[in-house]
């Protein structure tokens, strides 16, 4: 991702800015009890689902090892890495099987209920969207997180 300088950001890092304000603005808002069964904004749903399903804060995740968080290449670090990797994988088979757009991907909502059980309201694109969420939010579940790998420098590790 490039550097983000003033008025002369990559769209990546637009995105990755836009993802950060919304994930400010709205985390803490409410009690993942009070809106775990309500329709939001896939991100929102993301980091609730992340949170109910791991009881680990959702931020924890963003920015570990080489693909959690947003782009990801190089080397897998670890099985929570290879989690992201996979959720991945599963966003873009939205995008080539044109269910979601990429805009859609962080945008569209979906019911489901903790932990991690989508709803049959969901169709399309919310439908794939929490399917992904729920596998990525078990996966974590299932494997050690390693704090070391938070944070750590990209450009030379991965």
């Amino acid at each position: 991702m490039g550097k983000c300088t003033g008025m002369h950001c990559s769209m990546n890092c637009q995105m990755y800015l836009l993802i950060m304000l919304a994930v400010v603005i709205l985390s803490g808002t409410e009690s993942v009890e009070q809106i775990h069964s309500r329709s939001r904004r896939s991100l929102i749903d993301f980091g609730n689902m992340v949170g109910c399903t791991t009881g680990r804060n959702p931020l924890d995740y963003l920015n570990y090892g080489c693909y959690c968080g947003l782009g990801g290449n190089g080397k897998i670090l670890d099985a929570v890495d290879r989690c992201c990797y996979n959720h991945d994988n599963c966003y873009r088979q939205l995008r080539k099987r044109r269910l979601c757009t990429t805009f859609a991907l962080y945008l569209t909502s979906y019911d489901y209920n903790c932990p991690a059980k989508c709803s049959s309201k969901n169709k399309g694109c919310s439908r794939g969207l929490c399917r992904c969420d729920r596998q990525v939010a078990r996966c974590f579940k299932r494997n050690k997180y390693n704090p070391k790998l938070k944070n750590i420098n990209k450009n030379k590790i991965c």
